[in-house]
């Protein structure tokens, strides 16, 4: 079981059609609380997408029979219908864990005959190394005097994310986020003849927003409205630093 989430980080991996990172859309995990309807969308979004796309149905066998059954019934109806109409190409993959070996899925039961030996599952380090990569890359726009090097004044990976975590509260997390704040603020000063008019404090508000991220779940489109207006009610043009501070509360929507 331990070895489930590097298997399917491993597929992508793999992937030499698509270099992207997999996006919410393209992987899911299923749980006790999966209702049918939810395993029969992914199953139309997977079957009928038009960009090669790998699709991830992930611990497949946490789903009761019920479930398990009327969705599969579901899946080879989309296929057959699917195939009478035209021919396509569909990429999906069932991981399930082999926890238990006594107790076999329902669903390697029904596919069974489609069951293949998982890929060799990556090491920690290479999986630090695939998202150092793909979190790395340098954003391909033109290079003005406002957005080049902003990022770098940061980190110098040129990562546009940086998680900064620790085990308890109170170990200067919100510190380390000021200071590099302030790195970015004193780059971009050299380089903005404008903002010399403007107090430091001033300044520093214009370009370090800090959102807090309070209770149990983060309810998406007040977080997404929230961002947006204090964004712009500081202006679009100068680079800025937008800190998440999340309480150790929130177990919900931060994937979103």
């Amino acid at each position: 079981e331990t070895n489930v989430l590097p298997t399917v980080i491993g597929l992508y991996m793999c992937d030499r059609l698509n270099q992207s990172m997999p996006t919410p859309q393209e992987i899911f995990w299923c749980s006790t609380e999966t209702t049918t309807e939810e395993v029969i969308t992914f199953w139309q979004r997977a079957i009928f997408d038009d960009y090669g796309r790998v699709f991830s149905f992930v611990e497949a066998d946490s789903l009761s029979f019920n479930i398990c059954h009327q969705s599969l019934i579901e899946l080879l109806r989309l296929c057959r219908n699917d195939h009478e109409q035209r021919v396509r190409t569909f990429r999906l993959v069932i991981v399930c864990s082999e926890q238990d070996r006594n107790q076999i899925s329902p669903v390697v039961s029904y596919l069974k005959d489609y069951r293949r030996s998982p890929p060799s599952c990556p090491s920690e380090a290479e999986i630090q190394m695939y998202f150092k990569d793909r979190l790395g890359r340098k954003m391909r726009t033109p290079q003005t005097p406002l957005s080049s090097s902003s990022s770098t004044l940061i980190d110098q990976n040129n990562y546009s994310v940086l998680v900064v975590s620790s085990e308890k509260a109170g170990a200067g997390k919100s510190t380390f986020i000021k200071v590099l704040a302030e790195r970015q603020l004193s780059g971009n000063r050299h380089s903005t003849s404008h903002a010399y008019g403007k107090s430091r404090q001033e300044e520093h508000s214009r370009h370090y927003v800090v959102i807090s991220l309070h209770g149990n779940c983060v309810e998406v489109d007040t977080f997404v409205t929230d961002i947006q207006e204090r964004c712009q009610a500081i202006g679009l043009r100068q680079p800025k630093t937008v800190h998440l501070d999340v309480s150790p509360l929130v177990h919900q929507g931060l994937d979103r």
